[in-house]
């Protein structure tokens, strides 16, 4: 799941933006074209990561791994993201990704309703552009730094990703302590 790279995303904290573009890497898609696959890539379902799903047989985007290394991230330090699963429906214009970010019990920041992120600009910013073929999918990223000016606590992140016709794509939920 720093560096306006993957998605946990947040207003309150200074680099909550950076989080928020960790948590968009995670859902991102693609083939891993030339790319390294990271250490500790761990396979969903019995993992004791910080990493789980939370959506249900009818979300069309089935991961097989979800990982980041280090888990739990470390303040600045380079953070690798592996999202590995099979997609069931092309994803087109209008796919959207809502993301809540908490620190504790404090939420730091909601894209819900008209503030939701559009998930084919962002990964057209990792070489992803939309549409995105059924199939099967992998994403490998490494964020340069993982902020150092998050402050300690718990943070809880949830993504859920859509097709534009409202369609469960996938549900991520990322828990870690700084």
């Amino acid at each position: 799941m720093v560096a306006r790279t993957f998605l946990f995303a947040a207003h309150a904290a200074l680099a909550m933006p950076h989080l928020a573009q960790v948590e968009r890497q995670v859902m991102l898609n693609g083939h891993a074209d030339g790319a390294v696959a990271f250490p500790a890539a761990v396979p969903v379902g019995g993992f004791d990561g910080s990493i789980s799903v939370c959506g249900d047989n009818s979300d069309t985007f089935h991961p097989t791994t979800l990982a980041m290394s280090p888990d739990p991230p470390q303040r600045g330090q380079p953070l690798d993201v592996t999202v590995i699963g099979e997609l069931d429906r092309r994803v087109e214009d209008g796919a959207y990704i809502k993301v809540v970010a908490k620190l504790g019990l404090v939420k730091l920041f909601q894209h819900a309703n008209q503030g939701n992120l559009d998930l084919c600009e962002e990964s057209g910013k990792i070489g992803k552009p939309c549409p995105i073929e059924a199939g099967h999918q992998e994403v490998y990223h490494t964020v340069d730094k993982f902020p150092r000016e998050l402050p300690p606590g718990t943070y809880d992140v949830e993504a859920r990703v859509f097709h534009g016709d409202g369609q469960q794509m996938s549900c991520v939920h990322v828990r870690f302590k700084l």
